[in-house]
């Protein structure tokens, strides 16, 4: 019998337009009129050199399941034993190699979980497969409410903070960023030729003034808008309780909530049902995070 370790991400959703003629909607909504839609024919989109699809979606008591593809006929790979010869492969009329990620949506708490696949989907392209014409659908990283909490306490001072930020794919997203400081990275990207861009900052350690010694207490509030609105790949920040001198690190990038779990795996891959029985398994595992990080001292941090 054998097995495989499946990694699924946790991600929060906003699903908006800037047409005031337009109605309000939820990704929820959105995934209703997508199932109206596959009834007429399949769903996809074509982004860059691949086909997007959702193969298959299905309402469930908590909102919705379903299976995201990724569709390919370039650069296709050869089959080969070890020490043998290659051979291509061949593949029929209209066919192509297909990627798969399930995913599982909760109506009550805009979360979606996402398997885990860098062959198939992420966060951002799955959000433009989701999207319709005036509207924006935004899938954002779940932060560790430990890390949040952190962040906004009023005697954790900021000392210092790395960040790798990359350009943005789609600046619609970026629209309406609250910090000054977020802004300023979104214009620096979106108007120069930087794919990405490194950061550090740090206050004076020297120095005895505070002022002087922690970086501006709103950048505390600027990290946690960044990491769920831009594409980052590192995150780290140093803080420091300003009555005791102790010092926490923090990597939002790493503490991210996300979940593994070991299936059965039938033949090539696990099963759809073992493993959307996988997600909701570990949506159960991680639901005090998730709802810490939903209520109201997390949303009041980032928004």
């Amino acid at each position: 019998m054998a097995y495989r370790n499946y990694k699924f991400n946790f991600y929060s959703s906003t699903y908006l337009t800037s047409n005031a003629g337009r109605p309000e909607k939820t990704l929820g909504n959105r995934f209703a009129e997508i199932l109206q839609l596959k009834e007429q024919g399949p769903y996809y989109k074509q982004m860059g050199e691949f086909t997007y699809e959702v193969r298959n979606i299905v309402e469930t008591g908590y909102g919705y399941k379903g299976i995201i593809g990724k569709h390919r006929n370039i650069d296709l790979p050869p089959a080969a034993s070890v020490g043998g010869d290659e051979r291509e492969l061949e593949l029929e009329e209209g066919e192509n190699i297909l990627e798969k990620s399930h995913f599982t949506f909760y109506s009550n708490m805009n979360v979606l979980i996402l398997q885990n696949n860098i062959m198939c989907i992420g966060n951002a392209k799955l959000g433009e497969l989701l999207a319709e014409p005036e509207y924006t659908c935004s899938l954002n990283p779940v932060i560790n409410p430990a890390d949040i909490r952190k962040l906004a306490q009023g005697n954790m001072m900021l000392k210092h903070a790395k960040l790798r930020i990359a350009k943005p794919r789609n600046p619609e997203l970026l629209e309406g960023i609250e910090h000054d400081f977020n802004n300023n990275i979104f214009q620096m990207l979106a108007h120069s030729n930087t794919a990405s861009l490194n950061l550090e900052l740090r206050g004076n350690a020297r120095s005895g003034n505070p002022e002087d010694k922690y970086l501006d207490s709103r950048l505390k509030r600027a990290l946690s808008e960044v990491v769920t609105t831009f594409d980052v790949s590192k995150c780290e920040a140093m803080l420091e309780e300003m009555d005791t001198g102790i010092n926490h690190p923090i990597d939002l990038i790493a503490d991210r909530v996300v979940a593994e779990k070991r299936i059965e795996v039938d033949g090539r891959n696990a099963s759809s049902f073992s493993i959307f029985r996988a997600m909701e398994e570990a949506k159960e595992e991680r639901n005090d995070d998730l709802e810490q990080y939903m209520g109201r001292d997390g949303q009041e941090l980032i928004n």
